[in-house]
């Protein structure tokens, strides 16, 4: 007796090799994704006690994560067409900031560092910070320490006035003003 493959267990078996191809290549894709893993906020025991909430990340300095940054987090949202039942596309939304505080090989730790306005954004229905936000690596920025300029308004060193160019002054913007 042979053993011969009937053609439904061909495709049953070629359909769990492919799916399987499909797999590994979809989690190869989310692995290189950066996104929030896990959100930990530490209990406040005293009223002096200081309030933080850290936001544990997929992936550290292997992609490029260093402490300092500045990153923005996005969030998928799926629409669908409902009298039509059929999806119609992701829409990515950024949704606020996080600051890079700590970073290692696969993991980085970072607290939140501002919102994005709404206003000319699509509304969410949580407007901040979820597992499963990802990370939008082409953001990255870093925040420039500012520089105290101790004495600038100094006497001696001269006012702020002092030091910036002086315009001419002129009539034909005040006689432009008065003729309209």
């Amino acid at each position: 007796m042979t053993n011969r493959l009937k053609f439904p267990d061909i495709l049953l078996r070629s359909g769990l090799i492919l799916g399987a191809l499909i797999l590994g290549d979809f989690k190869t894709a989310v692995a290189d994704e950066v996104t929030v893993i896990e959100i930990r906020k530490n209990l406040l025991l005293d009223a002096a006690d200081i309030s933080y909430k850290d936001y544990y990340l997929n992936g550290g300095a292997e992609v490029g994560l260093k402490e300092g940054m500045i990153v923005t987090l996005t969030r998928k949202l799926t629409l669908h067409n409902g009298p039509a039942n059929k999806p119609v596309g992701d829409l990515v939304v950024p949704v606020g900031k996080l600051k890079i505080i700590f970073v290692q090989k696969r993991i980085a730790v970072a607290r939140f560092f501002s919102t994005i306005s709404r206003q000319n954004l699509p509304m969410l229905d949580y407007a901040t910070v979820m597992i499963g936000d990802s990370v939008d690596l082409s953001s990255v920025a870093i925040e420039l320490p500012v520089k105290e300029t101790k004495g600038a308004l100094n006497d001696d060193e001269g006012s702020i006035e002092e030091s910036l160019p002086q315009l001419p002054e002129s009539d034909t913007v005040a006689s432009s003003m008065m003729e309209i």
